[in-house]
Parts: C-alpha cells; structure tokens; sequence
C-alpha cells in the first residue's frame, strides 16, 4: 500500500492541502516517530528561534522528513548521531547547490547523518525514481524521488552532499 500510495503521489503533481505549518513542530514530530523505532539513533536539534513557517502540504512535508530520517537510520546500522537544523533565510545565504531566487525568503531543514556516504558516482542519481542500492526487498528506490517531487511541487528545492566514510547532508528548502 505504501508503494501504491507513493506511485500515486509521483504522478499526480500536487494534488496538495496547503495550510500554514510550522517547520520546527513537524521536525520534532517526525524525530519522535523515527527515535521511537530506532533507539539507537541518537537525535539532536538546532532548531531556528524565528518560527520557521510555510505555506505547504504538512503530509506531503512529513513524508520529506520520514523518508530523509529513515533512510538516514538505514546509512547507520550501528547507531549514531543524526543532526537536523532549521532556520529562516534569504536564497542569497542557502548552503548546498541550489538554484533559489536571491530576493525571497525561504526555511531550511538540513538533515546530516554520520552514515556510510553516498559514493561519488551514483550521486547524480539519487533523485531517479526506482533507483535504489538497497538489497531486494528493502527499497523500492521511491523515496528519494517522491521527496524530490514533493520538494520541487511546493516551489522549493534539494541537494545533498556526501562523503563515502563521512555521512550525508540533505538541505531542503
């Protein structure tokens, strides 16, 4: 059903329920439903004191974190620490490689795990639907392109940075 559900998320587009959502309370909410399952992941916050809010979909944005949070857990079977940061700012300041408009404002969520890495040459690929490295049975490689496609429908955008050994870092915006 999960895999149903998310096929018909990707083709849709956005039939979407916009409402106003705070980034910081969904960004906890989302940790307690991860640290609930994976005990051995350790969660820590630097969340924005300027309530980061957006006009969005908050389900389709909880998808966003769940699926970044899991795959984040899976890139870390021993446990570890995971480092999730929100803030307010301007396109003109935003970290990673993103093209956003240097005169609008926007909120960041940056999920950093200290994981196994994403090796250079499948980077480029990560966002392609169906594209997994999972073994068969544990990914459908939809996660990451139904968070790209989510991201992108609400007029915001993703990158990731990553070194094999060294974690991965995931800025949405």
């Amino acid at each position: 059903s999960k895999l149903t559900l998310q096929l018909l998320q990707h083709a849709r587009d956005g039939a979407r329920e916009i409402t106003t959502v705070d980034i910081n309370q969904l960004v906890k909410d989302a940790s307690e439903t991860l640290g609930a399952t994976k005990k051995q992941i350790q969660i820590r916050f630097k969340l924005s004191r300027e309530e980061p809010r957006i006009k969005a979909d908050q389900g389709q944005i909880e998808q966003v974190l769940l699926n970044l949070l899991l795959n984040a857990a899976d890139a870390m079977p021993d446990g570890g620490d995971l480092f999730i940061e929100t803030a307010r700012l301007n396109g003109g300041r935003a970290e990673g490689k993103v093209t956003l408009s240097k005169s609008m404002d926007y909120v960041m969520i940056k999920v950093t795990d200290g994981g196994t890495g994403i090796p250079k040459n499948i980077l480029d690929r990560i966002f392609e639907p169906f594209f997994t490295t999972k073994g068969l049975g544990r990914g459908t490689g939809l996660g990451l392109s139904t968070v790209y496609g989510i991201v992108k429908n609400h007029d915001g955008d993703i990158c990731v940075e990553s070194e094999v050994g060294k974690g991965s870092t995931f800025f949405i915006y």
